[in-house]
């Protein structure tokens, strides 16, 4: 009976400890529930503080960029930059106290769902912001002391940049770098789906991510140029640059004949001159004398079609490339007898000129008569009385009307009523569509050019493309009266070859009058990538394939006569292994080049292979699945395309 009893006695304790056991599990799981309510009553109060302190901070610099955004539009008004400042330091503190914020919630915070996830993301994305915020009120404080040093860069009134302007920039521009770096650090430790919590804080995250690499690279760029630019800008001594103005009607790789050279000249980064002489008074004292300068082995094709038998500066620009086109106009002008030491080239074309006109709001110069055709007035709305008269003459000097042997030229009197900001905008414009070609001799400077895709290059391919380069070797101005389309049918097969037959039309255009012959004598030149194969050609005189720049060059001459409505030149070519396979699915890059000075009318369709599906385009291609990825537009400025496909 004892024994009975003692083990009874053994199970009632452990009963009675089971019963303890549960007792205090549920006292814990009360008091968690307990502080869970506490601590939703006492977050709730900071969580309603932060999200002020967010949306206030937000609203901040939303007003801040919206500021930025009117001074582009109103580049003199210093007021707007002190405004965004203002802003972006308002932002700073709304940001700094949110920041404070968060540290403030406890460790356990960490634990509670709702705040876990908002946690993280916050204590990454505050920082960011101030990084930003303190970013901003750098680039306005650099940008007013310049506006208030520099307020117009084509008056020569004032003193204009000076070396210690120069270091004032660079030490703005590595604080600001600094600060974009430490941002960038941030958004790193970020994925997207760590702010998927808030669709606003989401886009912003994205628009972040798109944006402000960019922005980090150009200032590294900008760090870099710092040193060379006294020299560029004529910070210590007046700096020249050759000038080319482009006649498109007579057309050259290069963007056109260059009837016209001259200086532009640039003093503390103001444009202080501008002289202009006609090439002739350059080349003919030279030839005259008995010089002449040989063609280099790759140009010898067109001294034999114009029976030339020197090389002058009026046709230095044979070639597309822009760096090697420049760097032969500078021999070429030092061979000739220049004198005028330079810092680098730039070209115009008519194109440039017309955008100018049409900024300006000015009438045309009486000495510029309507043009002979309609895609003449297309390309500029009036043409000199003779090639002798330079067409950038309306754009710096709208009073003179007639240019003799030499002139030189004020830029102050157009610029009067053009807003910079609008003047910047035509001209970065005008770099993208090739009709401002801008070459460096400092390899920084140039390197930066080359880098943002603003130098006019050839260059190599990594991926499918084409470039359509015409000469026009008659020796007349017929490039005026001319329309020109440009046809390629593409076709990819399942292992990612690509078949092109590209067709170039030329046709008469209907009221054309040639200046100075009867037909079009043209020499064409098809870059293409360094693998591809011609497989047929026809309409053209063929002179074979070289290698150029990288790429495989096909080329040939036809003769348009003004008794024939139009000529077509028809290539067909393939690319092995175009598309690249991945992953994801198959992709293809092409990308489709233009000349300075042309007007070429495009009409692309891609077909693909069979079994593609779920097919996304870019850079404009509309895709249609009977026919294609398709596109029709013109051609006025490098255009990048892509498709993307699985199969």
């Amino acid at each position: 009976m004892g024994i009975v009893q003692h083990v009874r006695i053994k199970e009632r304790r452990k009963i009675w400890s089971l019963y303890l056991l549960l007792i205090c599990l549920l006292f814990l799981c009360g008091a968690a529930s307990f502080f869970s309510v506490m601590d939703y009553q006492i977050y709730g109060t900071q969580i309603l503080r932060t999200v002020t302190e967010e949306h206030e901070g937000v609203a901040h610099m939303k007003k801040a960029q919206a500021l930025l955004s009117q001074f582009a539009q109103h580049a003199a008004d210093i007021g707007l930059i002190d405004e965004s400042g203002k802003e972006f330091g308002l932002a700073r503190s709304s940001f700094t106290r949110l920041d404070n914020d968060l540290h403030g919630f406890p460790v356990i915070s960490t634990h509670l769902p709702f705040l876990n996830t908002r946690l993280y993301a916050g204590k990454h994305l505050v920082p960011l912001s101030i990084w930003m915020a303190r970013a901003g009120i750098e680039i306005c404080d650099g940008i007013k002391t310049l506006l208030t040093r520099f307020q117009d860069p084509l008056k020569a009134q004032g003193s204009g940049i000076t070396q210690s302007d120069l270091d004032f920039i660079g030490s703005k521009v590595h604080k600001i770098r600094q600060f974009v770096e430490a941002a960038l650090a941030e958004a790193r430790q970020l994925r997207t789906s760590d702010v998927s919590y808030d669709a606003r804080t989401a886009a912003l995250f994205e628009s972040f991510q798109k944006t402000v690499p960019s922005l980090y690279t150009w200032l590294a760029d900008i760090e870099l140029a710092l040193p060379v630019l006294p020299a560029l800008l004529g910070v210590s001594a007046p700096a020249n640059y050759l000038l080319e103005l482009l006649d498109s009607a007579e057309l050259r790789p290069g963007g056109g004949v260059i009837g016209n050279y001259g200086f532009a000249t640039f003093s503390g980064g103001k444009m202080t001159g501008m002289r202009i002489i006609d090439v002739n008074m350059l080349d003919h004292p030279f030839t005259s004398s008995g010089k002449q300068i040989p063609y280099p082995i790759a140009y010898q094709w067109f001294g034999h079609f114009l029976s030339s038998r020197s090389w002058n500066l009026r046709d230095a620009n044979l070639d597309a490339d822009f760096p090697t086109s420049a760097r032969y106009a500078e021999l070429n002008y030092a061979r000739e007898g220049g004198k005028v030491p330079v810092q680098g080239v730039i070209a115009i074309t008519p194109a440039l000129i017309q955008r100018l006109l049409s900024l300006s709001g000015a009438n045309h110069p009486t000495s510029l008569r309507p043009p002979a055709t309609a895609r003449a007035a297309a390309l500029f709305p009036y043409q000199p009385t003779s090639v002798l008269v330079p067409l950038a003459q309306a754009a710096v000097s709208l009073g003179m009307t007639q240019l003799h042997d030499q002139r030189t030229f004020s830029p102050a009197q157009w610029s009067e009523s053009v807003p910079l900001s609008q003047l910047l905008q035509v001209l970065l414009d005008s770099m993208r569509s090739k009709d401002l070609q801008v070459y460096f001799n400092s390899s920084v400077a140039e390197d930066m050019l080359l880098h943002h895709q603003l130098a006019s290059t050839i260059g190599p391919l990594t991926h499918d493309g084409l470039f359509v380069v015409d000469t026009n070797i008659g020796g007349n101005r017929a490039n005026s009266s001319i329309i020109n389309s440009l046809n390629d049918e593409v076709l990819l097969d399942e292992s990612g070859n690509a078949t092109h037959t590209t067709t170039l039309n030329y046709t008469w255009s209907p009221a054309g009058t040639i200046l100075g012959g009867v037909s079009y004598h043209g020499y064409v030149q098809l870059h293409l990538p360094p693998g591809s194969m011609i497989l047929s050609q026809k309409g053209w005189n063929d002179h074979g394939i070289l290698a150029t720049f990288e790429r495989k060059t096909a080329q040939g001459d036809f003769i348009l006569n003004n008794l024939e409505q139009a000529h077509a030149i028809t290539v067909q070519w393939t690319e092995p292994g175009a598309a690249k396979k991945d992953a994801s699915g198959w992709h293809y890059r092409f990308l489709l080049q233009r000349q300075a000075g042309t007007q070429w009318q495009i009409n692309l369709r891609m077909r693909l292979p069979v079994c593609a599906n779920t097919v996304r385009t870019s850079g404009g291609l509309r895709y249609e699945p009977a026919r294609g990825a398709i596109m029709t537009q013109s051609l006025d400025q490098d255009l990048p395309l892509g498709i993307d496909y699985s199969c």
